[in-house]
């Protein structure tokens, strides 16, 4: 009896061996820490860094200044823009539409459009009964609804805002993943951190983050995973 494996730490094991295993043949998922995957079925709160959930394609995000009347042409203007060379994220004059009276010029915001997968990684998260927390920024867009909380920029600073939240995440009681693709501390403070590859070559891979993801069909398999998690720690409980 005292040399026979106990089934609550050998049922977590076993799961953990066998999805590490998985993740790196099939996913291209590279566990620079392994023992974070053994805190699978502990995780319920998931914080997202706005910026992961973004290509590095552009897109308009939204018009101002336009007429209820000239607004379908404010938007077919505004699309023309997407077609300039070296055109940045922000607001940007619509030309061929003028001022009335008062008013401001009509402007377009220009934002990097979402990941494909985005949506599906979100909805993933909620699936596995997650809370989800992000900060609020222009890059969330119609994102926004899928979020349980959203904080605002620390003094306009997206990492600190990162790092604020999860400080108050975990001191709630919350065992967090982080998912980012650049916040080094928040990965590198989150119970699980699930570092994304960045889109541009010229940025540093997310090494403080425990699971090196390629993209986010990485992040999406990870989260679906939760729930077997879950259910092999309560199977190895049962077995006990």
């Amino acid at each position: 009896l005292v040399t026979t494996p106990k089934a609550t730490r050998t049922t977590r094991e076993s799961f953990a061996a066998a999805l590490g295993e998985g993740l790196a043949d099939q996913h291209g998922v590279l566990p620079l820490r392994p023992e974070s995957l053994r805190r699978l079925d502990r995780i319920d709160a998931l914080l997202v860094d706005p910026r992961v959930l973004c290509s590095d394609m552009l897109r308009v995000v939204r018009v101002r200044g336009a007429d209820d009347d000239e607004l379908a042409e404010a938007w077919g203007r505004a699309q023309q823009l997407l077609d300039q060379k070296g055109l940045r994220t922000g607001w940007h004059r619509v030309a061929g539409l003028s001022a009335r009276g008062s008013r401001s010029a009509v402007e377009a915001l220009i934002g990097l459009a979402h990941d494909p997968l985005a949506s599906a990684v979100l909805a993933e998260a909620r699936r596995a009964s997650l809370d989800l927390v992000s900060v609020d920024t222009d890059d969330l867009g119609e994102l926004r609804p899928a979020f349980d909380q959203l904080r605002p920029p620390e003094h306009g600073s997206v990492d600190d805002a990162l790092v604020a939240a999860l400080a108050d995440l975990q001191r709630s009681g919350h065992t967090v993943a982080v998912m980012s693709s650049g916040a080094a501390q928040s990965l590198s403070s989150a119970d699980i951190g699930l570092g994304v590859m960045p889109n541009s070559d010229g940025d540093a891979p997310p090494f403080t983050a425990d699971l090196l993801l390629s993209d986010l069909a990485g992040a999406w398999r990870v989260l679906h995973a939760l729930p077997a998690a879950r259910s092999a720690s309560q199977r190895g409980v049962e077995i006990s």
